[in-house]
């Protein structure tokens, strides 16, 4: 198995070249993921951006790295793994707004 950073375009395009050096057949997984739980009060703004990095370039970074073989094959597949984590499950339980509106 290989494994590389997804956040780096240049190690998703090295690990690709290795795989189509021995020969292998290359339809890629992806289900890297990180999260960076926050509120306003402890947000990192670089936390923010690794996770960004990971979670929407690597995904992109990944397709780019194999979507030129799998065009002059006429074949491949690839496959995207999310988690609930997309949907907000990986934040903090407290609402800080309100659940309905209020007229005053």
């Amino acid at each position: 198995m290989l494994q590389a950073d997804i956040a780096d375009s240049a190690a998703v395009a090295a690990m690709f070249a290795e795989a189509r050096e021995t020969g292998a057949g290359v339809d890629p997984v992806n289900n890297a993921g990180v999260s960076a739980p926050a509120t306003l009060e402890t947000y990192d703004a670089s936390e923010l951006e690794r996770m960004r990095a990971v979670n929407v370039n690597g995904v992109i970074h990944t397709v780019r790295a194999v979507m030129t073989g799998m065009k002059a094959r006429t074949y491949g597949r690839i496959v995207n793994i999310a988690s609930n984590a997309a949907i907000g499950t990986a934040l903090p339980a407290r609402r800080s707004t309100p659940r309905r509106s209020r007229r005053y």
